[in-house]
């Protein structure tokens, strides 16, 4: 036996892409003229989260089909080649 320590595992993936956190760089909206605090808010939230801008780039509608695709993952709950509706809720 030896008496050194096998390599500890990482718990996470290191970053594939973008900075250090795996981000891209926040972007700003230009106008905010006619557009409320929150308004403001929730489209640089949109513009600056990763997976609407994958969803984006893949084609779909909205960031929820990765919730999706890892529920089926985890449970396997659908058939292949069926449509699935997500009818979606707002908190609160």
């Amino acid at each position: 036996m030896t008496d050194e320590e096998p390599p500890r595992k990482r718990m996470v993936k290191p970053p594939a892409g973008g900075t250090d956190a795996g981000r891209t760089k926040p972007a700003r909206l230009k106008k905010t003229y006619g557009r409320t605090t929150s308004q403001q808010a929730w489209l640089e939230r949109q513009i600056n989260d990763p997976f609407s801008a994958k969803a984006r780039a893949m084609g779909y509608r909205s960031r929820a089909a990765f919730k999706i695709s890892e529920i089926d993952e985890k449970f396997g709950f659908f058939k292949k080649g069926v449509r699935v509706i997500d009818l979606g809720c707002a908190p609160g």
